[in-house]
């Protein structure tokens, strides 16, 4: 096989370069620079225009001297990218030697499929059709008081234990959906992508990690961003135009009924915790490649956090600290930007995300209180009187089924206590 050469250093102007499998942006940046992609790892790069001809005429099997030649350029500047390449392990082959390569290899599922079976769904007709159907869909729901939402449709059934493991598998079911929705989207934009289980604190989620987005236009990127939640919104729609049909022909499908409000109550769930931007959630990825800041979370959280530092007023001591404590941790101050050395530009996104992030808790604070509460109250204090009842009547199954499900209701803040005192404990 030969030596492997581990610089540029075995480079001449004869030298022929192999590169891995390389793709770039169509069109370029802010700053007119291109991203530059490894397929088999998705790591990406910025360079300008004269990199590209360069990385162009190299995978033509052209020497370090027939590409200065042809491009009108020194043999050094050609060197100085590929050693920079090198860098980064982009370059596969010097001369026929292999470079080494420890980079980690993707593994995106469905890479073999027809990606014109994906891009079915981004046809312009397609996409008004769909488009026309959600709304109109959530027009009905908005229009109709009678369809509006309330934490007493999470429970559908009398039987508690049922409510509580059907909420789970339906919630489950429409997860994996909104995920897909992520998953056709980016191969329909020309990505890949996989989807794997994950956790976001206590709650186990399905994820789907999207590769070679940095070679698509924002417009497409955005698309891929959006496409879980407007699933979310389609399958609403969908149902509001079902109770719409129901209760126009007078159906009677009471317990059907009960059971597509939990649905659309659970939907609706979903895409207010999309706002919870402490997360990396649809929202955030959005925001921050919009606002194209990598770490805006962090530096948004700063920002805000210096801004209520300078609070003076006596009245407001009690939400300031409350506030700092939030924001304000080791973490952002370490990491967060100096902003002494921020641009206007950066401070206004900043500001953007910032209004952004205090609209998420509000809404977070709000489905807290009028749905998630008073949904946990309910399941705690029927299953303590079910368990009363069921020791009355000493019936051992109910009072089995009634202490389970107590504690899985109870498991994830009994997690969320054990959590708070280790982390008190090991701060002591």
């Amino acid at each position: 096989m030969g030596s492997i050469p581990t610089s540029g250093s075995l480079m001449n102007i004869n030298s022929k370069v192999k590169l891995h499998h390389l793709k770039a942006s169509s069109e370029p940046d802010e700053n007119n620079l291109y991203s530059l992609v490894r397929w088999d790892t998705d790591q990406s790069i910025l360079v300008p225009t004269e990199a590209i001809k360069i990385i162009k005429n190299l995978s033509e099997n052209k020497s370090i001297k027939e590409t200065a030649h042809e491009l009108k350029l020194n043999s050094s500047e050609i060197i100085d990218l590929i050693n920079q390449l090198i860098d980064v392990d982009y370059v596969a082959e010097i001369d026929g030697k292999k470079l080494k390569d420890d980079s980690p290899k993707i593994k995106p599922l469905l890479v073999g499929v027809n990606r014109k079976i994906f891009r079915f769904f981004l046809l312009k007709p397609v996409l008004y059709l769909l488009f026309s159907f959600t709304v109109s869909g959530l027009f009905i729901g908005f229009t109709h008081p009678t369809f509006y939402p309330s934490y007493k449709q999470f429970f559908w059934t009398n039987d508690l234990f049922v409510v509580f493991l059907s909420l789970f598998l339906i919630s489950s079911f429409f997860l994996f959906i909104h995920e897909t929705g992520h998953f056709i989207a980016t191969k329909a934009v020309g990505g890949e992508a996989t989807m794997r289980l994950s956790n976001r604190y206590l709650s186990l989620v399905a994820e789907t990690e999207s590769y070679h987005l940095a070679v698509v236009p924002k417009v497409l990127r955005y698309f891929v961003y959006f496409n879980g939640m407007f699933v979310d919104f389609f399958i609403i729609a969908g149902l509001y135009w079902l109770l719409f049909i129901i209760s126009k022909f007078n159906f009677s499908f009471i317990i059907l009924e009960k059971l597509i409000f939990a649905v659309i109550l659970l939907l609706i769930n979903a895409i207010i915790w999309q706002y919870n931007v402490f997360l990396e959630t649809d929202m955030y990825n959005f925001l921050s490649d919009y606002l194209g800041e990598e770490n805006l979370k962090i530096n948004a959280e700063k920002f805000l956090g210096l801004k209520i530092k300078k609070w003076q007023k006596p009245s407001l001591k009690g939400p300031k600290q409350m506030l700092l404590k939030l924001f304000m941790n080791k973490n952002v101050e370490q990491e967060g930007e100096d902003f002494r050395f921020v641009s206007k530009t950066e401070k206004k996104h900043f500001l953007i995300y910032s209004l952004i992030l205090t609209s998420g808790i509000i809404f977070m604070t709000l489905n807290y209180a009028f749905f998630i509460i008073p949904r946990e109250i309910v399941f705690f204090a029927s299953s303590f009187q079910n368990i009363i009842l069921a020791l009355k009547k000493t019936d051992f199954i109910e009072l089995i089924k009634n202490i389970i499900l107590l504690f899985l209701i109870s498991f994830q803040y009994i997690l969320l206590m054990v959590i708070h005192f280790r982390k008190k404990y090991v701060k002591q």
